[in-house]
């Protein structure tokens, strides 16, 4: 179903933005 694979995808931008705000301040402490 449609509804199924928007929520894969909006989990994945979901996952990469949190793994993007985990990321940036480890860069900056680097």
């Amino acid at each position: 179903p449609e509804g199924v694979f928007d929520r894969l995808v909006n989990l994945q931008k979901l996952w990469f933005n949190q793994n993007q705000l985990l990321t940036l301040p480890a860069d900056k402490f680097v």
